[in-house]
């Protein structure tokens, strides 16, 4: 499989970081989840795992799953946002599958009857989006999310963790962290 030289700098990882901007819908532990900057049709979100993962290949089968669910959930509530009444689902891995950026990411794109265009869209089909609008679209997919799940629902203790990690590029949304059993 295709991939990048390993000395290239991940642009997901970047913006997890807070060194580039992005509209977050959420941050949890594992994954998170933010509008893709080109909006190929309103309400288009990426769902990443946390930690650096070139393909599904390299995926722990725990990074799947919270993944694949996360990517659901937020499937969800981006159609009730967005008012779609269908949803392409979709991840590419290596460059001749059409991944331009590698470090995983799951496409969750709302659809209604009478989009037009591909069901499934690539690099340079549409223009990106100014980030005022991609923050917009994030707050109205979050009042859509179970609370457990938006920024303010599960904030823990350890504040300076939290801190270091909520110098996101979207100022707007805390970092979420979950705990299994609380």
């Amino acid at each position: 499989m295709e991939t990048p030289t390993p000395d290239l700098v991940c642009p997901f990882c970047e913006i997890l970081a807070g060194n580039q901007p992005s509209a977050f819908v959420s941050r949890l532990e594992s994954v998170s989840s933010f509008v893709n900057p080109r909006q190929y049709r309103p309400g288009a979100t990426l769902v990443i795992p946390n930690r650096h993962v070139v393909t599904v290949f390299d995926m722990t089968p725990e990074e799947w799953a919270a993944v694949f669910v996360h990517a659901k959930q937020v499937a969800a509530a981006a159609c009730a946002a967005i008012g779609a009444s269908g949803v392409n689902i979709f991840q590419n891995n290596g460059r001749s599958a059409g991944q331009s950026v590698f470090h995983v990411h799951v496409h969750v794109v709302p659809r209604s009857d009478g989009d037009k265009g591909p069901a499934i869209f690539g690099e340079g089909y549409v223009e990106k989006t100014p980030m005022d609008e991609r923050r917009a679209i994030a707050q109205r997919i979050r009042a859509h999310l179970p609370r457990d799940l938006t920024p303010s629902a599960g904030r823990t203790q350890d504040s300076r963790r939290a801190r270091a990690r909520s110098s996101s590029s979207d100022p707007a949304v805390p970092v979420v962290e979950t705990r299994r059993g609380s």
